[in-house]
């Protein structure tokens, strides 16, 4: 049996972090060729050598290299049938009185507007293919509500709307999007901040008894680039154990 997304292409933002590692080298288990993007020179180049992809060196922040980046890579290596918009930051639970105007501006900058940039980017390779997908990185704190980093809950749920809109708006073109909103990822990085018995304290109200893992919203992102996930638009998915029943 061939791979699911053999043949395919995809692009994933924010490729060289822990989750953007997890998510490419699904895709690639799967059968698609890789373009990944990252602002992360030296973390961007281990990952591409590692998976044969092609690297795209761009900030989020930054239409203009975002532009021309992926237009580079597109017009050298073929379009993609596959946008996986994960570039993103921590909200680091700032409360409200301590938000700042570029903590605000940086937040909405990196994951909204690079989404928007890095969809404009590859729309035109998108167009009149029957497998074209968009799947945006969300966040179970924007179905839920959070009690503090007010500027990252607002950021995640603008994603959940550019979800929403870009799927009726892109429908005609057979380009399917949907989102995936993470709980608290179980991650070296969050173990090292939080600490073994906070998120261990924090696993234990999970109905499942367990945090996600980044394996789990991998698997997650390549269903929904598969042809399995045919009918599935304008949808958000949250793979959070129970932790939050937010439906689909």
């Amino acid at each position: 049996m061939a791979p699911r997304l053999k043949g395919r292409r995809a692009l994933v933002t924010g490729a060289a972090g822990g989750l953007g590692r997890a998510m490419a080298a699904r895709l690639a288990e799967d059968g698609a060729s890789l373009m990944l993007a990252d602002r992360d020179r030296a973390g961007l180049a281990q990952l591409c050598e590692s998976l044969g992809a092609v690297p795209i060196l761009a900030d989020s922040t930054d239409p203009a290299a975002i532009q021309a980046e992926t237009s580079k890579a597109l017009q050298a290596h073929g379009p993609v049938d596959i946008l996986v918009n994960n570039a993103g930051l921590s909200g680091n639970s700032l409360p409200l009185e301590q938000i700042t105007a570029e903590d605000a501006a940086t937040m909405l900058a990196v994951h909204v507007q690079g989404a928007i940039h890095y969809a404009q980017a590859v729309l035109p390779a998108l167009d009149h293919q029957s497998c074209g997908r968009i799947i945006n990185i969300s966040s179970h704190f924007a179905m839920v509500g959070y009690g503090a980093m007010s500027h990252y809950v607002a950021a995640k749920s603008a994603m959940l709307g550019l979800t929403k809109a870009w799927a009726l708006e892109l429908a005609a073109r057979k380009i399917c999007v949907n989102a995936v909103a993470p709980a608290l990822l179980d991650t070296p990085m969050t173990r090292a901040s939080l600490g073994h018995a906070e998120i261990d304290r924090r696993a234990a109200t999970v109905p499942l008894g367990r945090l996600a893992g980044v394996d789990d919203i991998a698997h997650a992102v390549a269903w929904l680039a598969s042809d399995e996930a045919a009918m599935m638009t304008g949808q958000t998915i949250s793979p959070n154990g129970g932790w939050a029943v937010v439906g689909i």
